[in-house]
């Protein structure tokens, strides 16, 4: 009886350890295209193994699940489709998949966003509609739209502006100037990156056959640097033909729901790859030295950062009407590491004694000598 009693141990044990690191799912998709259909498939089956491989993470799993529903092929294994068909009713292709769930690859690429991140300074990012300048009928679908992007930015660690900051924000400038330029919005909320959205909704009634109402929706996503800005992304995704037996206004909601997420998607990939660049080849600032007339002090100065650690790349130097201006790249995000390594660098500069840091804002560093 103990022999039996032992072999079943060594049975039911690589059973366990195999449903702790590795799950196999069935999921079907739904798309306008075949390919469409198929990512779908891949999304939902990444969902459903996030979902049983961390059970016993229950308030991290929705973390989770926005961290690596981006890009679900990564994490699938011996993926196989069993069907496929195109259904002329609903007009969309239906594909079903098998395939096996990683716990391993989940968290490592759940480790790798989280570092990036980190090396980055975790820069907050301002997503806004493009209606916020004027009254527009669609305004609360827009608000909806940005508040299911910021979840998911949320969800991935980003730190974003909340929909009641930004409108505090816009009150305050416009009771000041009267100006809501999304850029000085973006400035003013200390946000080095924004998001614009914009919205497009075919709203296709009642289908008399089907008794549900239909929707559209498309989302145009563009991402900015607010120092200098120059576009890091664009993302255009469409919901597709949404339907809803309730009302028009739930298919409404559904379609924006959906053509967010997807947008959301694209646009944070290509942020990603933006601050993998950044974290690879250092920050871009600009240093400007108010007080110097004399090119060889400039020069000094330049010497001094090219042969200091951290500085990276050549160092740019041109004199403007009153300033030296000095366009360098710099291992770090942060403007206040920047400065503290300046000062570092021109330790023991005769000439820089009575160098004061005059004012910062973001990648722009003022410095003046009295």
């Amino acid at each position: 009886m103990n022999k039996v009693i032992f072999i079943l141990f060594f049975i039911i044990i690589p059973s366990i350890v195999y449903s702790q690191t590795s799950v196999k799912e069935k999921s079907t998709g739904y798309g306008k295209t075949e390919r469409d259909a198929l990512e779908d498939a891949r999304r939902k089956a990444v969902i459903q193994g996030v979902e049983d491989l961390f059970t016993e993470r229950p308030q991290q799993m929705e973390v989770i699940k926005g961290k690596v529903t981006n890009k679900p092929d990564a994490y699938l294994k011996n993926e196989i489709v069993t069907n496929k068909e195109f259904d002329d009713d609903t007009k969309k292709w239906e594909v079903t998949i098998k395939a096996d769930i990683s716990r391993s690859d989940l968290e490592k690429d759940i480790s790798a966003i989280d570092n990036l991140l980190d090396r980055v300074n975790r820069p907050k990012i301002l997503v806004i509609s493009s209606y916020y300048s004027n009254e527009n009928s669609n305004k609360k679908l827009t608000d909806l739209s940005v508040n299911v992007i910021n979840e998911y930015l949320g969800r991935l660690g980003f730190t974003y502006i909340s929909q009641d900051a930004v409108s505090n924000i816009m009150q305050e400038m416009s009771s000041l100037s009267g100006s809501q330029d999304m850029r000085d919005i973006a400035i003013k909320a200390d946000a080095p990156y924004y998001i614009t959205v914009n919205i497009t909704l075919d709203m296709k009634g009642k289908n008399l056959n089907t008794g549900a109402y239909y929707s559209s929706a498309n989302i145009n996503l563009e991402a900015f640097d607010t120092e200098n800005a120059t576009g890091i992304g664009t993302a255009n995704e469409s919901s597709g033909l949404v339907g809803n037996i309730t009302n028009q206004d739930e298919a409404n909601i559904t379609a924006i729901k959906e053509a967010s997420i997807k947008s959301a998607e694209k646009i944070v990939e290509q942020i990603l790859l933006n601050f993998n660049r950044m974290a690879a080849r250092g920050s871009s600032y600009e240093i400007r030295i108010f007080g110097i007339t004399d090119y060889l002090i400039a020069r000094e100065f330049k010497n001094a950062l090219t042969s200091h650690e951290g500085f990276t790349g050549d160092i740019r130097m041109s004199k403007q009407e009153d300033f030296y201006r000095f366009e360098i790249t710099y291992k770090s995000p942060r403007p206040d590491e920047v400065v503290d390594a300046i000062f570092d660098a021109l330790s023991g500069k005769t000439n820089f004694r009575r160098l004061n840091l005059k004012s910062t804002s973001g990648k722009l560093i003022n410095f003046e000598i009295n």
